[in-house]
């Protein structure tokens, strides 16, 4: 009998102890597993989302970045660029829009949003991203232009441009700053200096003469001229940029508006008076994989569920 007993007694505690390890491994693993699933990933502090459409509006002056969320293939891009600086008794020139559609493309982009030119004083600033400085006393600065490009560094780069408006040239009879595409107005009291030429698709825009306006180049605007009067408004940015008013050539004259700059897109146009400068990316989100209600957003794996002990 000792024998048997011995026998019954041994079999009996190694599956009370194999009960207990297999449901406390179910209790322990299932805690030590169970975690919130993977959040979506935030936005931007510049985009918006309304159903699957995400908006990302960018429009302080500067460069900024937009990375291409994986999966997405299609970006539909507007922009608008600076506006020419004014001087005494003028308006502001009107920067440009320019409209695409970019596909296939990876990794990030870099967004340019152009500057406002700055008001004509001892020679109005250009806008950021290729705005001409105005001449010297009271020429307006040129607008900066706003695009979206894949090298911050390289002008070549850029896949998107709205242009900026040239500078209104110096005086009380100071020529009007051309809006983007279009060429500056010569002065209109006196002897004046002449308005900046427009940017073009394959050119800067001339500079304005006389009076010393300089040239736009490839991204750039020209600046205004000075010679003894008034000082010339500088030329928009763009993808060639606007030429410099001509500054006037006799005191008391009045300087030539700078020229806007050219644009470059699928469809390209001449911003409205209550427009400024911005960048605006809209694409469609991915959707999200579903998720399985039973489990609410966590992953739950309950290993104990797994044996069955008798």
């Amino acid at each position: 009998m000792q024998p048997t007993h011995t026998t019954a007694h041994s079999s009996k505690r190694p599956l009370r102890r194999a009960a207990f390890g297999v449901g406390s491994v179910g209790v322990l693993t299932s805690a030590a597993i169970a975690f919130p699933g993977a959040a979506a990933a935030q936005l931007p502090a510049e985009c918006t989302q309304a159903g699957d459409q995400v908006t990302c509006v960018y429009d302080t002056a500067g460069q900024h970045e937009f990375v291409i969320p994986d999966g997405v293939d299609t970006l539909n891009v507007t922009a608008i660029g600076g506006r020419g600086g004014r001087t005494i008794n003028t308006f502001s020139s009107l920067g440009g829009t320019a409209e695409s559609t970019l596909s296939g493309l990876t990794g990030t982009l870099y967004v340019l949003v152009g500057g406002d030119g700055a008001t004509g004083g001892d020679g109005g600033a250009g806008g950021f991203n290729g705005g001409g400085s105005g001449g010297f006393n009271s020429g307006g600065g040129g607008g900066g232009a706003s695009d979206v490009r894949t090298d911050p560094d390289d002008v070549s780069s850029r896949l998107v441009i709205a242009a900026g408006g040239g500078g209104t040239g110096g005086g009380g009879g100071g020529g009007n700053g051309g809006n983007a595409g279009l060429p500056g107005s010569d002065g209109t009291v006196g002897s004046v200096g002449g308005g900046g030429g427009a940017g073009t698709g394959a050119a800067g825009g001339a500079g304005g003469d006389p009076g010393g306006g300089s040239a736009g180049t490839l991204g750039a605007g020209g600046a205004g001229g000075f010679v003894v009067g008034f000082g010339g408004g500088g030329g928009g940015g763009g993808l060639y940029g606007g030429g410099g008013g001509g500054g006037n050539p006799e005191t008391g004259g009045n300087g030539g508006g700078g020229g806007g700059g050219s644009s470059l897109g699928d469809v390209t146009g001449v911003a409205s008076a209550s427009d400024i400068a911005s960048v605006t990316i809209v694409y469609t989100a991915l959707e999200e994989p579903p998720v399985d209600p039973g489990c609410t957003g966590s992953l739950c794996i309950d290993f104990g569920s797994l044996f069955a002990l008798s």
